[in-house]
């Protein structure tokens, strides 16, 4: 099985971002547990991006979403010999 990395689905800006609300967050859950809400949003803006992975043995493709970096979200789509790969205007 071979997965290729897409890219980050809220790009550098939203990575950024996340990563600020995680120390934003982290600094304020002694004071508040509205920082476990600022940690949780950071860590899916920071770290989700979008992959394909391809199984060559049972012939299939899944485009994925991998939510928090870990949590895949996609659906296995079968290769068939009548399927052509093209490019739309």
């Amino acid at each position: 099985m071979e997965k290729n990395k897409l890219d980050k689905t809220f790009g550098a800006v939203g990575m950024s971002a996340g990563l600020l609300l995680m120390v934003v967050g982290a600094a304020i859950v002694f004071f508040s547990f509205t920082g476990i809400v600022l940690i949780a949003l950071g860590a899916f803006v920071a770290f989700t991006y979008t992959a394909t992975l391809i199984d060559f043995n049972n012939k299939r493709i899944k485009f994925a979403t991998y939510v928090f970096g870990i949590i895949p979200w996609g659906k296995w789509v079968s290769i068939e010999p009548t399927m052509r790969i093209g490019v739309r205007n």
